[in-house]
């Protein structure tokens, strides 16, 4: 959710206050994940088989504010990756 977090605030407009509230959210509740590359590799390659995609393209449901989504979003490699240094953070 983080990550989908900054996607959307990166691509759909989600506010930076709205990404801190729903980072800050998360990370009050569970535990922070630690991510080596070969698991943000092994994740991006199993993202291909989520039920959204269609046509060979990964789809995203991301929030253009909290309670408000915008379907198949398309993400570049560069966006993933993006998002998972913004998580690390």
């Amino acid at each position: 959710m983080i990550l989908e977090g900054y996607l959307s605030y990166k691509l759909t407009g989600l506010s930076k206050k709205e990404l801190k509230d729903i980072k800050k959210t998360f990370l009050e509740r569970y535990a922070k994940v630690e991510f080596t590359s070969i698991d943000i590799d092994e994740i991006l390659s199993l993202l291909k088989y989520d039920k959204k995609n269609s046509h060979g393209n990964i789809n995203f449901v991301l929030l253009e504010s909290i309670g408000k989504s915008i379907i198949d979003v398309k993400i570049s490699n560069e966006m993933y990756l993006e998002a998972f240094a913004y998580y690390k953070e």
